[in-house]
């Protein structure tokens, strides 16, 4: 099978009730809540880019050697950063998926 990239959007805030697994502060504020926020992201070979809308941060893992991905390494790779970012953005434009400008008002805890 020929090496392709693979996209995820989520355009979109989705709260749970509180997991003491995975918990994340509300943007702005230190009480925290299982969420998923606003981001996109790309997978191409063993590489895994996230764009979070929300802050506007960038997560990179070696998902062949860091399955959980926990070990962040945008700041180790930024030349792999800027490559896969700009071909998520490329990918925005063209599917013009739903970009995010502005933090949620309506989405409180």
């Amino acid at each position: 099978i020929p090496e392709r990239s693979i996209f995820w959007h989520y355009p979109l805030y989705l709260k749970g009730e509180v997991s003491q697994d995975q918990v994340i502060p509300i943007y702005g504020g230190s009480k925290g809540f299982w969420r998923a926020t606003p981001s996109s992201a790309i997978c191409r070979g063993d590489w895994k880019l996230i764009q979070y809308f929300e802050d506007g941060h960038i997560e990179l893992y070696n998902v062949a050697q860091d399955v959980s991905e926990e070990h962040n390494l945008a700041l180790e790779y930024p030349e792999k950063v800027a490559m896969l970012k700009k071909e998520l953005q490329q990918w925005q434009q063209l599917t013009q998926a739903p970009i995010p400008t502005t933090i949620n008002p309506s989405f409180t805890n």
